[in-house]
């Protein structure tokens, strides 16, 4: 491995760790030295364009970037309030120009978020069949994570602190191991075919044991998507994926009946609208609206719903838990309406939805590439975009441990087309 290499590998594998083990490592640090983490991930990404005491950069801004930048604005100015929040998007934006310049980190990334992210897989599983060593994770924290029944189903969350992190992170190994086996499929390799396909079995039995709705029902919406916007024989494909849905189905009404951990997913799933969380969502969602009108150009500022839910729902809905009085609106396109206005939505939609455009092109000339790990982190780049587009509808990827891999996922894609398209880089060129 090079210097640069090496550079742009430990850049990779900081950010990773700090979003992974965002809960733990915001249990011991102080998020100043967290930021500064995050920072110094950045320099490194940066320091990996330097060649012979030279620092090289090739011409120009890549075109999805460019919305990107201009969201920076309300992110720069509304920076003090939430500075740890701020500097993760700040993060996933600037590792897209940094790490533009050549796409030799590819398989570098493919096996840190597999390897880290598996770490969950493993974990939640092992804590299943092994519940009584579930008190170590009590004993890190210092407290029982969120949605493990008071710690009598810490397998739901895993080594994280919450059971949704964790089901986010499963929900990201799954993507890429799948898109690592959509990319031995195109290839024509089916030496490892075998072993990812286990993984992502082993991937999904963990996110069901999560009982995690949303990431599970939009990993495999994004993967879905990502199968037929490969292929070219779309029919053929449609036909495979609705047999494959029937069947999963089917097993887990059995299973669901056997194992009571997948009782207890089915029974989210049908409890959805009348349950706490569903209202309390519907709740959410309105004040972001009601608070848009007040302020429909420019909005309140980025993170100012956080405030206007302690105001107005935090005590209602979360009397006795101080750290849930302080909430993001389970939707990123309402939350950004009530704190950026019309304009910065404008911008954040023109933002992702060139940068989906760019990458479903690369997806479509997949066959222009010869490496494997090329096609598997394009496949990735595609499917967690398309995993983050969807789950923002109910989640808050804009403002959690999402970004980071999701800023991963569009550096992943820029690198490709700025490598092999030279078009693409030259709208806004720097000499």
């Amino acid at each position: 491995m090079t210097v640069r290499g090496l550079f742009s590998t430990l850049s990779l594998l900081l950010i990773v760790c700090l979003s992974t083990f965002a809960g733990y490592l915001g249990v011991k640090y102080t998020s100043v030295i967290l930021c500064c983490a995050f920072l110094f991930g950045i320099l490194l990404a940066f320091m990996s364009n330097i060649s012979g005491f030279k620092y090289k950069i090739k011409a120009g801004i890549p075109t999805q970037l460019i919305p990107w930048l201009l969201f920076l604005i309300f992110v720069f100015i509304s920076y003090r309030t939430n500075m740890l929040g701020s500097t993760r998007i700040l993060t996933g934006i600037l590792l897209c120009i940094a790490l533009k310049n050549n796409s030799k980190w590819l398989k570098q990334v493919i096996y840190i978020i597999a390897t880290i992210t598996g770490l969950n897989v493993f974990f939640t599983i092992f804590f299943y069949f092994f519940p009584q060593y579930y008190n170590l994770v009590i004993d890190a924290y210092g407290f029982i994570p969120t949605g493990t029944s008071a710690g009598s189903a810490g397998y739901r969350a895993g080594i994280s602190d919450h059971y949704s992190q964790n089901g986010i992170y499963i929900s990201i190994f799954a993507l890429m191991i799948i898109s690592i086996l959509f990319a031995i499929n195109a290839s024509g390799n089916k030496s490892k075919r075998k072993t990812a396909l286990v993984c992502a079995i082993l991937a999904y039995i963990a996110l069901l044991l999560t009982s995690k709705r949303a990431v599970l029902v939009f990993s495999i919406i994004a993967l879905a998507a990502t199968y037929l916007i490969s292929s070219k024989r779309k029919m053929d494909r449609i036909l495979r994926l609705a047999i494959v849905c029937l069947v999963v189905f089917g097993l887990l009404q059995v299973f669901s009946e056997m194992i009571p951990a997948l009782s207890y997913v089915v029974e989210r799933f049908q409890s959805i609208g009348d349950d706490t969380g569903s209202i309390e969502r519907l709740a959410m969602w309105q004040l972001a609206l009601s608070k848009f009108l007040e302020k429909p150009i420019f909005g309140h500022g980025l993170w100012s719903y956080r405030e206007f839910y302690y105001q107005e729902l935090g005590t209602y809905f979360h009397p006795y838990e101080t750290k849930y009085q302080y909430l993001n609106a389970h939707n990123v396109y309402l939350q950004l309406l009530c704190e950026t206005g019309i304009v910065g939505l404008l911008i954040y939609i023109s933002a992702i939805v060139i940068s989906l455009y760019r990458t479903i092109c690369l997806v479509r000339q997949l066959n222009r590439f010869d490496d494997i790990y090329t096609k598997a982190a394009v496949m990735f780049s595609l499917s967690m975009q398309l995993f983050y587009c969807i789950y923002s509808l109910t989640g808050n990827c804009l403002y959690d441990i999402v970004f980071p891999f999701y800023g991963i996922a569009l550096a992943i894609a820029v690198s490709v087309d700025y490598n092999s398209n030279p078009s693409a880089r030259r709208v806004l060129s720097i000499r």
